[in-house]
């Protein structure tokens, strides 16, 4: 799997595939550093280069890449990888994330997979949010319970609590929580 765009949701995607243990490729033209090093605890390799050219997206094994993800942060870049992608490989999937909604749906016409993340995500923050019954809350203790759980000692890059380490290839081993959602 290929996964284009280090920020963001593209660190996102690609822990849940190497907790999953499916092995990525990452490509970024200019990752934060801090991201690249956790790619690289991870062991996951980095391409860099732009994915707007053919060699790049060959060094980074499109050849036999089952999937190929576009979640760059400019929706111009994610479209010509997309599209780029699309004329290389015409059978490999191709999924994207759009902000334009528009572009998002004519995308679709080529049989390229558009992913609302905003739409698909928000229902996971109402949900906790709506819930009914008697909610406690602490003023006093809510700020040292926040700073106690972004201070647990295997965080040392404010990226979550699996981080910097290695995936332990165990389906859901990246989960927090009890599957409730964000507090409100």
């Amino acid at each position: 799997m290929i996964v284009y765009g280090l920020r963001g949701v593209g660190l996102r995607i690609v822990e849940q595939l190497s907790l999953s243990g499916v092995p990525a490729v990452v490509i970024d033209d200019d990752p934060d550093p801090r991201l690249a090093r956790i790619l690289l605890a991870w062991g996951v390799p980095h391409v860099a280069g732009s994915s707007r050219t053919a060699e790049t997206l060959t060094s980074a094994g499109l050849a036999g890449a089952t999937a190929v993800v576009c979640v760059q942060h400019d929706d111009l870049c994610t479209l010509e990888t997309a599209l780029l992608t699309r004329q290389l490989r015409e059978d490999v999937r191709v999924v994207v994330q759009f902000g334009n909604p528009a572009v998002g749906r004519a995308l679709t016409q080529v049989g390229v997979m558009v992913l609302d993340v905003a739409g698909l995500s928000a229902p996971s923050v109402v949900k906790p949010c709506l819930r009914s019954g008697a909610q406690e809350i602490r003023i006093a203790r809510a700020a040292a319970d926040h700073r106690a759980e972004r201070a647990h000692p295997d965080d040392r890059t404010g990226f979550g609590r699996h981080a910097g380490r290695p995936a332990t290839g165990r389906r859901g081993a990246g989960h927090r929580g009890g599957g409730e959602g964000p507090n409100c």
